[in-house]
């Protein structure tokens, strides 16, 4: 599982990606442009469709996470998901 943050160190992207997409795009960007600039790790909320995945690897953002990866779920089957998507290439 990745390196958890404080919540210091990390800026996060949510519902920014459901904008009309170009101003979507230039937020998305900038906020993320600004986060690494404090040399904070940007944390993408709410990703939904490999679209938007694809959008935020291109911008740089450093961690993405939503419905596209998984559901909530029990902490008992945590360890389960985190092996499968481990398989898969899905995680680090």
């Amino acid at each position: 599982m990745g390196q958890l943050l404080e919540p210091s160190e990390k800026s996060r992207l949510n519902d920014r990606l459901s904008l009309n997409r170009t101003r979507a795009e230039v937020i998305v960007r900038k906020t993320i442009e600004i986060g690494h600039e404090l040399r904070m790790k940007v944390v993408a909320e709410g990703v939904e469709t490999p679209e938007q995945f694809q959008l935020l690897k291109k911008l740089n953002c450093d961690v993405a996470q939503g419905y596209l990866f998984a559901r909530p779920m029990p902490a008992n089957a945590l360890l389960a998901w985190q092996d499968e998507a481990t398989a898969v290439g899905l995680v680090a």
